[in-house]
């Protein structure tokens, strides 16, 4: 977090204060321009609000940042626009690019390389250290991009030529999630409670990161049931996407596709009371277990 040069920040506060992004929020609604320092790193710098709705602030020795309206806190490249660094796996690194689009970013960094063949008009970068922890996911929902840039999404990661496929695609997150704690895990009790509301004739065809380990989930519960495996998690993407039906785990690979499908007629997701909230739109129903 940032403060006025003459506001002598509290040790011990700067993590609340860095959060909730408090008192720089005070000082650019008061005024235009001024001089600042960290209260992390102690650096001095300089700010500016512009009519673009952004506050830039050039630091003397660190690379510059700028503030969103919402005071998200964001590098900048040398031309003044946003620069994004994408943390987590693939689902995560398409709403990034979602937002990306929706601040006109200069560059987004990412760790997958599934985003380097997409024409986005931004450059993109490849970087196997940008973090996997896809927690900062959170952030970028919260910034109204993703409803207003589908379209845009859609025509960017989807190749022309992806047909409809009537059938429900289950999709079971294993890997990373497993045992962590903020997140639902693997319930054969949703998936139950799922596939007794989707249509019985439609054929049921199952997703995952894990094909072996996610069978004691979903095994028997349809008559016929179809594991889709040796795809990549891109092809395992646009699979779902073509899909009419989706079954969706607590995580936003699956939920993305569902949610910039043309093709979806009914969607259902197992509910986190963490963050559930976050990942409603309007035909999206919420089951929980």
């Amino acid at each position: 977090m940032i403060f006025p040069s003459d506001y002598d920040a509290p040790l011990g506060m700067v993590s609340v204060i860095s959060f909730f992004h408090y008192k720089m929020e005070e000082v650019v609604s008061m005024f235009s321009n001024g001089n600042c320092i960290s209260s992390i790193s102690h650096t001095k710098g300089v700010w500016q609000s512009a009519d673009d709705g952004y506050t830039r602030i050039f630091w003397l020795n660190r690379p510059h940042e700028m503030l969103t309206p919402n005071f998200a806190i964001l590098n900048m490249a040398k031309n003044g626009l946003p620069i994004i660094e994408a943390s987590g796996r693939l689902g995560n690194q398409y709403i990034w690019l979602a937002y990306a689009l929706g601040v006109n970013a200069d560059k987004i960094i990412t760790n997958q390389k599934d985003l380097l063949h997409l024409d986005c008009g931004i450059e993109v970068e490849y970087d196997p250290n940008t973090p996997f922890d896809g927690k900062s996911w959170i952030t970028a929902r919260k910034w109204p991009n993703i409803l207003e840039n589908i379209g845009d999404l859609r025509k960017i990661i989807v190749p022309r030529g992806v047909k409809q496929n009537d059938a429900i695609a289950l999709h079971v997150r294993m890997g990373d999630k497993i045992g962590m704690a903020e997140y639902m895990q693997p319930s054969r009790e949703f998936y139950e409670k799922a596939l007794y509301l989707m249509p019985k004739d439609l054929a049921v065809n199952v997703y995952s990161d894990n094909i072996s380990g996610c069978k004691q989930y979903v095994e028997g519960l349809r008559d016929e049931i179809n594991y889709i495996d040796g795809c990549s998690p891109r092809e395992d993407f646009l699979n779902i996407y073509s899909h009419t039906h989706h079954i969706i785990p607590d995580t936003t690979f699956s939920w993305l596709a569902s949610l910039i499908s043309p093709f979806r007629k009914l969607a259902i997701m197992q509910w986190n009371p963490n963050h559930g909230h976050i990942f409603k739109f309007p035909d999206l129903i919420t089951i929980k277990s």
